[in-house]
């Protein structure tokens, strides 16, 4: 399955104020990646791309960059790294 991964900034002047979400190619919306609970006062995506077969959304939160790995399938979050 066919898709785009996007990363929509809302409002420059709050925080978590991005969305990131994949579309398929006939653009339906597939799912939204939400943040983890424990970003939510600082959190925001960054940027989104392939590292070898992983789908991974970037986020800033509490002063560290992190990588999200998600399932392209379904949207869940496969895990999170601190990313160097």
């Amino acid at each position: 399955m066919t898709g785009i991964a996007i990363i929509e900034l809302e409002n420059s002047y709050s925080n978590n104020n991005t969305q990131a979400y994949v579309v398929n190619a006939d653009g339906n919306m597939r799912f939204r990646i939400e943040l983890p609970s424990w970003t939510i006062a600082d959190g925001e995506f960054y940027d989104v791309y392939y590292i070898d077969s992983d789908l991974c959304f970037f986020f800033y939160a509490k002063n560290e960059d992190y990588r999200m790995i998600i399932d392209t399938e379904n949207g869940t979050i496969k895990n999170i790294h601190i990313s160097k």
